[in-house]
Formats: structure tokens, sequence, C-alpha cells
């Protein structure tokens, strides 16, 4: 199994600590959702994960290694990360947008092989987007450049993925799909973090969450632990209502609390 761990993280942008004393771990099979109010550290953790920002202290392992230790091409391979935003300004067709997740897979100017475009296809299958392989992304909706970012990423096929919030500019169907998608890709073996806003969909489709707050670690574990009243109050500042259907339970933000 994959293991993904923060030890005494701590990283600052612009003079301004941003996580302090991070000790998380990633590594419980199924889906891990990365929540917390705007300004919590949240996709700054995921960009450290991913070996995008340099911490000042502490580290990120992978498998018991420091990633700073790994080579740029391996890591790449064993980490894949979808960012947050889905700006696309050069005018390719989506199908050459997705292919471009197997490069680090490709030796220098080798082609792709039919392994790699056997990935390109399931990951273009996964997403929902195959249909739109011979169509310029800049001519696509935003939650469907959005969609074939997220197969870009799938394409990879590395043990973690980290996607931050994949859902942001989608609509209830394809928030649902790509949610069941990402549970479905950790019950295969994969370990996936997701960063989330919807306390709903963090609740339903998460096995484990970790909540940020003002840059500090407030709580991990269960959903039902870390979406406890008091942590809803104290991180968001926000009473919720909860409740069960279909044997699943879920949580809604429902009353902003006096500040």
């Amino acid at each position: 199994m994959t293991t993904l761990a923060t030890e005494n993280l701590r990283v600052s942008l612009g003079g301004r600590v941003v996580l302090d004393n991070i000790n998380a771990d990633f590594s419980s099979r199924g889906l891990i959702g990365l929540i917390g109010p705007n300004g919590a550290g949240k996709s700054t953790l995921a960009r450290t994960l991913a070996r995008l920002i340099t911490p000042d202290s502490g580290r990120v392992v992978l498998d018991g290694a420091d990633i700073v230790t790994l080579d740029r091409r391996e890591l790449a391979r064993r980490i894949a990360y979808l960012p947050q935003g889905h700006a696309l300004h050069w005018p390719l067709k989506a199908g050459e947008v997705v292919a471009l997740g197997r490069l680090p897979h490709l030796g220098r100017l080798s082609p792709a092989s039919s392994d790699d475009n056997a990935a390109i296809t399931r990951a273009m299958e996964k997403a929902d987007v195959l249909p739109f392989a011979h169509r310029v992304v800049t001519t696509l909706s935003g939650g469907e450049r959005a969609r074939i970012m997220l197969a870009r990423a799938l394409a990879v096929e590395a043990p973690v993925l980290l996607a931050d919030e994949p859902v942001a500019s989608l609509d209830p169907y394809h928030q649902l799909h790509v949610m069941e998608l990402l549970r479905d890709q950790a019950r295969a073996g994969s370990l996936i973090v997701a960063v989330l806003h919807d306390l709903h969909l963090a609740t339903r489709f998460c096995d484990r969450l970790i909540l940020l707050n003002e840059g500090r670690l407030a709580a991990q574990g269960m959903p039902a632990e870390v979406l406890s009243n008091e942590n809803l109050r104290s991180a968001y500042g926000v009473d919720a209502v909860r409740g069960r259907e279909a044997d699943e339970d879920f949580v809604l933000a429902w009353r902003r609390l006096a500040i």
C-alpha cells in the first residue's frame, strides 16, 4: 500500500506562514477529503504534497522517502496532480491534452505506445469525455474542460492522485459522477486526496477527512468525528443540519453564526 504523510510541515508564502506544524497521515485506504474554510491552507498543502512548493521545514514522506530525494520524472509517475482552475490557452484537441498525462512514462522523443494509448482511452472513458476527443479544448465549456483536466490526471495512472477542488465548476450530475469516480479509484487501490468545499459531498463520499483551520491541523479522522458541531463552529462559523438517506449520512451547512 502506498503511504503518504507530512512531518512537522511549515510553509511560508510571501513572508506569511500559511501552514504550521502539519502532521497529517494520508495513507489510509479510501478517499481522503482535505477540507477547511477559505485561506486555511488546503491548496498550499496539496501543492506541497506534489512538490510544487518547498516547505520552510518538515517534510513530505512518500513510501518512506522524503519526496525531495526522488527524481522528478519518478515523482511524476507516482503522484498525479489536478490543479485548481482549468486555464487552457492552446488550441489543442481534448485527446491531445489528456495524452499529456502520459509524458512521465515516455522516454525523450519517444512516441506513445499501445499501453499509453489504452491508458488515455481509459481515462477519457472514466471522466466521460471520450466524445470530446477531437474537439479543441478552447471551444469547450468550463465544466467540460474541468473533466478533460481530470482525465489528464487519471491518464498518469499514478498510485497517488491529488485533486484540488475537482468538482468546483461542475453541474450536480457531474459533481456526483466525479465523486463516485474518485471513490471507485480509491477503492481499487489508489490513494486519492481531494480538496473539497462541499461538506455534503465530503461527508457522503470520503472515508476520512483532514480539516485545516488558519494553517493548522484542526482534526483528522472519520467524517462524523471531524465534522462535529464544535469543529464546524470553530472552523467555519456555521451550524449544520444532519440527516441520513439510503444508509448514507449527510451534513448541510445551514446557519451562519454571529461573529
